[in-house]
């Protein structure tokens, strides 16, 4: 999808992520959305949407998952292993291949040895705030976020690597500790 909008008219957008934040969100999946006016990267694979736009401006400490690198929206941005350096690269912590067991094979293999121990920290820091009170979130969002949190720190628990996951079928099939960073 594209989006032409200008960052000016794109801030409203942005306000409940800055709220959220302001209350403990922790982790974000970023959209395969193109915004022209912005940058000629999609934001699931920009430097300027992940590391600008989130981390500086709005301040976010927490892990960016990318939405499934296999999604169509993405075919014409080169091969699954590429999709996957390029969201790692522009600052996501976990890059997801969702729907794709030969891709999510083939990027796991061609990232073999990959290692980002920031974006490590992150995913696990999810894992031990699975039970930590929402700072400012009345009891109904503080939920909300509690299980959201404990989402992703499940999919962290079994596939730990931050690379690529395909959680259904290889994570049982592979033990924890493959090798794989």
């Amino acid at each position: 999808p594209v989006d032409n909008r200008t960052l000016v008219e794109l801030r409203d957008d942005m306000l409940p992520y800055e709220r959220m934040l302001g209350h403990g969100l922790n982790a974000v999946m970023v959209a395969h959305v193109r915004y022209p006016q912005v940058d000629p990267d999609v934001a699931s694979l920009s430097p300027y949407w992940l590391g600008t736009a989130l981390r500086r401006d709005l301040g976010m400490r927490g892990a960016i998952f990318t939405d499934d690198l296999s999604m169509k929206a993405l075919a014409s941005e080169g091969e699954m292993p590429e999709r996957a350096r390029r969201a790692l690269a522009a600052g996501a912590d976990m890059a997801l291949i969702c729907n794709d067991p030969v891709a999510a094979d083939a990027t796991l293999e061609a990232l073999q040895g990959y290692s980002d121990p920031a974006g490590q920290s992150r995913l696990v820091a999810l894992r031990r705030r699975e039970n930590a009170p929402v700072a400012g979130g009345d009891d109904h969002h503080a939920g909300m976020l509690r299980v959201a949190d404990a989402d992703a720190a499940a999919v962290m628990e079994r596939h730990p690597c931050g690379t690529a996951c395909r959680i259904q079928q290889r994570v049982e099939q592979r033990p924890v500790g493959d090798g794989i960073r």
